[in-house]
């Protein structure tokens, strides 16, 4: 079993390192890399969904949701978060 395993070490190392793609060169992948946009503010952001009909992207950005025109590229909302009230 030790043989088997030092074969194939010494096998893999022989071959040629794989290159690793660039973002926009994903062949034979279902998605591709239409446009890019640049994402502002202070902090991360999290999730992303974009609203077909309403041509908006959705952006979890912290607390809030930024609100963006697609047409526009331009920050058209904020959604604060929702407060709970216990009661």
């Amino acid at each position: 079993m030790d043989n088997l395993l030092v074969f194939c070490l010494l096998a893999s190392a022989a071959l040629p390192p794989q290159e690793i793609p660039a973002p926009t060169e994903l062949f034979g992948q279902p998605f591709f890399i239409k446009q890019n946009r640049i994402v502002g503010g202070a902090g991360n952001w999290d999730y992303l969904i974009v609203d077909p009909a309403a041509r908006q992207l959705l952006i979890a950005h912290g607390l809030v949701v930024q609100v963006i025109d697609l047409d526009t590229d331009t920050l058209t909302g904020l959604i604060p978060p929702k407060r709970c009230s216990s009661g």
